[in-house]
């Protein structure tokens, strides 16, 4: 799963599950990132930060 399809489905259930941040966490790890990813990177923080998304 690509990250923006992994933020999307954060948008849609408003949480992110063990298994979306087990995809996260597997991303981050295995490479570098161009500009959009790291857009869609810097979306993930702000709705982690605000509060708009549960984490379970």
């Amino acid at each position: 799963m690509q990250l923006a399809q992994i933020l999307q489905e954060i948008l849609k259930t408003r949480q992110v599950t063990p298994v979306l941040e087990q995809q996260i966490d597997s991303i981050l790890w295995s490479r570098d990132f161009d500009d959009t990813e790291m857009e869609t990177l810097k979306r993930l923080e702000q709705i982690l930060s605000d509060g708009s998304v549960a984490v379970s």
